[in-house]
C-alpha cells in the first residue's frame, strides 16, 4: 500500500509518519515544502491528513476527484462541511473517515456514552492542552459535545506537552470521575495504525 501522509512534519504527522514506516508501509510524506498531493495523487492507494482545515479541504477534494480513501485527523470542519463530504462520498463511492481524536480509549468512552447520558444528570468535562493548540475548543470538546450538549466544558491551556481529558459525571447520589492523560502523541499514530490493520471502524468515531 502506497500512502501519502499529509502533514508528515507536524507534532502528530511526524508520530504517524514514523509509526507506518515501523510498519513497513510505503509512505510519501508531503508539506509545504515539498511538491502537492497533486503531484502523487493518482499513484497512492490511501491519503492521510494531519494538517489544517483549510489545506484539508483541498485534499479531500482531490480524493474525491480521483476516488482515493481517505483518512483525516485534522480538526475544525463546520457541520455543514462534513455533511457535504459525507454526501460526495456517498456519490462518488469513496471512503472516507474523519476522526477527530484516534486514541482508542477515548473512542471507547464516545461510542459507550449513551450510557453514561441515560443515568447520570450533570456532567463536567475538562479539556488541557499545549499553549501551542490552534483550536478554541478542541476536537474531543466537540465529539463530547455532539454526545451531549449541556457539559459544562472548561478548557485550559499549559506549557506541558500533556494532553488531560477529565470528565466528571453526577446525580444526586453518586458521582464517577473519569481522568485519562496523554503523554505522547504516539498515542494517536497507534490509533490510527490500529484501524489500518483491522479496518474495525466500530473502535473509531468517524464524522462523515
Amino acid at each position: 500500500m502506497i500512502i501519502a501522509l499529509c502533514g508528515y512534519q507536524g507534532k502528530t504527522g511526524k508520530e504517524v509518519y514514523q509509526t507506518l514506516i515501523e510498519n513497513d508501509y510505503q509512505v510519501i510524506g508531503i508539506d509545504l515544502n515539498g511538491l502537492p498531493l497533486s503531484h502523487y495523487i493518482k499513484d497512492v492507494d490511501l491519503v492521510i491528513d494531519f494538517t489544517n482545515k483549510n489545506s484539508a479541504l483541498k485534499h479531500i477534494g482531490l480524493c474525491l476527484k480521483y476516488c482515493k480513501p481517505f483518512i483525516v485527523g485534522t480538526t475544525g470542519f463546520l457541520s455543514d462541511e462534513l455533511a457535504s463530504i459525507k454526501e460526495q462520498c456517498h456519490l462518488k463511492n469513496v471512503k472516507g473517515i474523519i476522526c477527530y481524536n484516534f486514541a482508542l480509549p477515548i473512542n471507547f468512552l464516545l461510542k459507550h456514552f449513551k450510557f453514561f447520558n441515560s443515568y447520570f444528570t450533570n456532567f463536567t468535562y475538562l479539556d488541557i492542552h499545549h499553549i501551542s493548540k490552534v483550536d478554541k475548543v478542541s476536537g474531543t470538546t466537540y465529539l463530547f459535545l455532539l454526545q451531549n450538549q449541556k457539559i459544562q466544558i472548561k478548557t485550559y491551556k499549559t506549557n506541558k506537552n500533556i494532553i488531560t481529558y477529565l470528565i466528571q459525571m453526577k446525580t444526586k447520589y453518586d458521582k464517577m470521575v473519569i481522568s485519562y492523560q496523554i503523554n505522547d502523541k504516539k498515542v494517536f499514530a497507534l490509533g490510527l495504525l490500529n484501524y489500518l490493520k483491522t479496518k474495525d471502524e466500530k473502535q473509531i468515531n468517524n464524522l462523515i
